[in-house]
């Protein structure tokens, strides 16, 4: 299982260290992290905690989709052309009554405006799959409602409204070369 686990990081190229930053990073912070000897790469990302519209208890992660980085497996449809089009999780696509094709919206957890995240809400659903950090059945821990993320949707990039990064993800020098469960990666 720890073979396979290591292939499929490697083929998703799977970050080494994530950075989340809940004032903003900046492409300051990028151009600083990439001076530190053994930083391959460093990629600034956005996610957002939001609530799918209608429905109070379920949260989601929304999460800017990369080509160069976290490298989602595509279990049915396609990925995002668009910044009206979004993936999403697999599991939540079971569970969430939601349907390739269909349109979802969404809305702030907390007093912020959702349009000074998001430059557009409603998205039209066109595939479904699986992100190398989300391996187990947990989505992780979420900054609203119960805490409990139920899964992710992945947006372009340009669907986000923030001028700053919440999140960068790094490779490092030889890391791939590695198994990740030896003490040598750690």
């Amino acid at each position: 299982m720890l073979i396979s686990a290591e292939s499929y990081y490697d083929d998703t190229r799977m970050m080494d260290i994530r950075i989340m930053g809940s004032l903003g990073l900046t492409d300051d912070d990028l151009a600083d992290l990439l001076q530190i000897e053994g930083i391959e790469s460093a990629y600034g990302g956005y996610t957002a905690d939001v609530f799918c519209s209608g429905d109070e208890q379920r949260v989601v992660r929304l999460i800017a989709y990369l080509d160069q980085v976290n490298l989602p497996t595509v279990a049915e449809g396609r990925l995002p052309d668009n910044m009206q089009e979004c993936f999403v999780d697999s599991r939540f696509l079971e569970t969430s009554g939601y349907q390739i094709g269909d349109t979802i919206s969404f809305k702030s957890g907390d007093e912020t405006e959702l349009d000074s995240i998001l430059a557009c809400n409603t998205f039209r659903i066109v595939g479904c799959g699986h992100l190398p950090y989300y391996m187990d059945l947990s989505r992780g821990t979420g900054t609203i409602g119960n805490g409990k993320l139920q899964g992710f949707v992945l947006v372009k990039p340009e669907a986000f409204a923030l001028d700053y990064y919440t999140e960068i993800y790094i490779c490092l020098v030889g890391a791939k070369l590695l198994n990740s469960y030896d003490e040598a990666y750690k």
